[in-house]
This record gives structure tokens, sequence and C-alpha cells, in this order.
């Protein structure tokens, strides 16, 4: 099915709860895709006061139906064959900075044809929950060792197995962990971490994660280092079997 980034006919006689946009000289217009079973990003005006900052890959918010969505920017530019008369306003802007990078844009672009599904969608599918609904955090318990707990370790080491080892990490890492990740870490319930708390020796506290730790540091997360010769000798015949979606069998070593 072809993609188009027409506002669809599927919703010409509905009438939005936005006023109509007011298109003036120079106007900008922002292809926006959003998490609906319709193969199409949808074209908003972009306010005046919006035009300086807005770049694809930041979250707004538009008028749909008689509803507002929260859609990904995809593209920004200055011609549109859209009808004026189809065409609403972004009602805001959520982000400061993209919380899609381009080469994730790319992804979910080459998601959305792959496995026929809307941008949106698979925008939607990467995008950690709060992002998609809008807020720019979500609350989670960390938890970190009480002070003096040390004190405690050696008595648990032979009687509580998994109390020790979460305290253990706990000690050792000087500094509070979301509780989430320790149990993954440790593979082990909360159980031993409350009795913990329970006894004096953890604190659990409930915090709001912010956008960059939600993304895993954005931009400046650490990039997987450059192959060496040898990495590349191997993987350039792989490479040269998928490029031309040919079967073939590779032993792989180390």
């Amino acid at each position: 099915m072809p993609r188009t980034a027409h506002q669809p006919g599927l919703f010409a006689d509905v009438e939005l709860d936005a006023p109509r946009a007011r298109l003036e000289r120079g106007a900008k217009f922002a292809r926006v895709a959003l998490n609906l079973p319709v193969r199409t990003e949808f074209t908003y005006v972009v306010p005046s006061a919006l035009v300086p900052g807005l770049v694809p890959g930041m979250r707004v918010q538009v008028p749909f139906s008689s509803r507002r969505e929260i859609g990904v920017v995809v593209d920004v530019g200055s011609e549109t064959d859209v009808g004026a008369a189809k065409l609403r306003e972004i009602a805001k802007r959520l982000d400061e900075e993209p919380v899609v990078d381009a080469t994730l844009l790319g992804l979910t672009r080459w998601i959305a044809d792959e496995y026929v599904c809307s941008w949106g969608e698979a925008l939607a599918a990467v995008l950690p929950s709060p992002l998609k609904h809008g807020r720019h955090a979500r609350t989670v318990r960390v938890v970190r060792a009480a002070p003096g707990a040390a004190a405690a370790l050696g008595a648990l080491e032979h009687k509580r197995e998994q109390q020790f080892r979460v305290l253990r990490t706990l000690l050792d890492l000087d500094g509070a962990i979301e509780l989430r990740e320790l149990c993954r870490k440790l593979n082990v319930g909360t159980s031993p971490i409350e009795t913990l708390a329970t006894n004096g020796l953890a604190l659990i506290e409930r915090i709001e994660k912010d956008i960059a730790d939600l993304l895993g540091g954005g931009a400046s997360r650490v990039r997987p280092a450059a192959l060496t010769d040898e990495q590349e000798q191997v993987l350039a015949p792989i490479r040269a079997a998928v490029d031309a979606r040919r079967g073939a069998a590779f032993l792989l070593h180390g």
C-alpha cells in the first residue's frame, strides 16, 4: 500500500474541535506520525511561535477528530499539497530537544514499511510509555544501602543469602539503583529488598526519571566501538549475503 502524507479521506467529513489554521506568508508545515493504524503521516501548520525550534524527532500534541493526539514530527517543510481547508495547527510542542534521533527515525520508517504498519505505530513501539502519553518523566522506585548497613552484612551471609547479595550489591554501588533494575540484575524478587528496608538496612524512595534517563542518555549514549580490520573481514561476506538476500552458512567462533 503506498504511503501518503495527505490527510486521509477517511477523516475528511469529521469536524475537528480546533480552529482552522491561518496560513501566513512563509508558513511552515510539519508531517506528524501518529500512533494510529493508518499508513499515513498527517500534515499540520507550524505556529509561528514554534517555527524556530521545531525539528524532526520532537513530540507534539495535535488536534485529531474531537480529541488531542501525541505524535512525532518526521519532517518540517515550506510546502504541502494538503488543502488549506483540511489543515490545523500544532497545539503544543512537548520537547526542547528531539527524543528520536535520525537513526531511530530511519529504523522505524523501515519497520513500518517492512511490517505494513504505520510509522506512528512503529515509533510508539520503541518509545518509553510515558513519552507516548505526553509525559516528560515517570515515577520509579530506587533503593540504596542505609547508613551503617555494612555492619550487618556478615550476619546475613549464611542466614539470608538473597538479602546478603542485595545488600552487598548496594554497598558496592555506593548509590541508588532503580529497584526493578536491581531485581533483574540479581534475579531476585522485591521481597528481600523490602525486608532489608523494613529492617532499616536499605532505603526505598520514589523519584521522577526525566526524558534523558528514559532514553538512556539520548545523544550522549555510548556508541559501539569501530570494528577491527579482522572483524571487518569476518563480517564482509555476511553483509554481502544479507544484501544479496542469499542464504549462506557461516561458522563463527569467539
